[in-house]
């Protein structure tokens, strides 16, 4: 938790800063580590690739990944039947493809190690679909979606309803038939509504009403409780650490240990997604 330690983010880019927040994201370091193990495997197998042993690796199943799930003792004939037998098209990507799209990242997944050096280049949307499948849509809303009944009617039955929009997120419908320009005009105002309503509960915080210095100082202390949670201390404990001016002389620290606690919380969100909206903030190094 020592602030000294973070330095080096006095330097970084934008990017750099979304990376930051993404190597500590376990998720992604499981799929770091899935991507070196199976490319390691593949190097082993049939030597470094290059044009001459490119035809060897996607002939490998290790250089794929397949969607529904290819199990490790399954040939590829029989992932084909269990797609068949789900009722769903079978997919396969290459794997660090598959990585870099789930992340939202240009470029193969770097070491989460360590800062990436350059910062890796992010997608301007992330990797939320801009026309998200009947499948996706409920990924962007919480509770539980109506299904019918056999007549046709609306089941109301084990626990359905309601379901909201998550916060952070709206959906707007076009009409294609229409002329798009005062539909698009119209639906930026009432996204500019929403994110306003949105920002003054709380559910949301734009990163542009900050300034550099602020965004700076702000980050360096989101990922010193970040780095603090993953070693175990509790908000109890890191509190006093990062925020014991705000126990005041004497003071029970108790401010301390919910400003940390609240950072946390804050912290977790560019932890999984919010990082995707850091690159576009445009901000200088210094």
């Amino acid at each position: 938790m020592d602030k000294e330690v973070y330095a080096y983010t006095s330097s970084l880019t934008p990017e750099g800063w979304a990376f930051e927040f993404l190597r500590r994201n376990t998720e992604y370091q499981k799929d770091y580590l899935r991507l070196k193990e199976a490319y390691d495997q593949l190097e082993q197998k049939h030597g470094a690739l290059n044009e001459s042993t490119k035809e060897k690796w996607q002939s490998d199943l290790l250089y794929w990944h397949h969607e529904p799930p290819l199990p490790d003792d399954e040939s590829y004939s029989e992932w084909f039947c269990i797609a068949a037998q789900l009722r769903v098209d079978p997919k396969r990507t290459i794997l660090h493809e598959y990585i870099s799209s789930k992340w939202g990242l240009l470029v193969p997944p770097p070491d989460p190690s360590a800062p990436a050096d350059p910062p890796p280049k992010f997608t301007e949307t992330g990797p939320f679909p801009l026309f998200p499948s009947h499948e996706e849509i409920e990924h962007f809303f919480s509770g539980d979606f109506l299904e019918l009944d056999p007549d046709g009617n609306p089941d109301w039955g084990a626990g359905a309803g309601p379901y909201q929009q998550n916060h952070g997120f709206a959906t707007i419908v076009i009409n294609l038939n229409l002329r798009l320009e005062p539909q698009l005009h119209l639906a930026k105002k009432m996204l500019k509504e929403i994110q306003r309503k949105q920002k003054n509960a709380g559910y949301i915080s734009p990163l542009n009403t900050y300034t550099h210095v602020e965004i700076v100082e702000l980050f360096v202390r989101y990922l010193r409780v970040l780095d603090a949670d993953a070693a175990g201390v509790k908000p109890a404990q890191m509190g006093p650490i990062i925020f014991g001016w705000k126990g005041g002389t004497g003071g029970t620290g108790d401010a301390a240990t919910k400003s940390a606690w609240e950072s946390l919380q804050a912290a977790k969100k560019y932890l999984e997604a919010s990082y995707l909206v850091i690159p576009a903030l445009n901000f200088p190094s210094v």
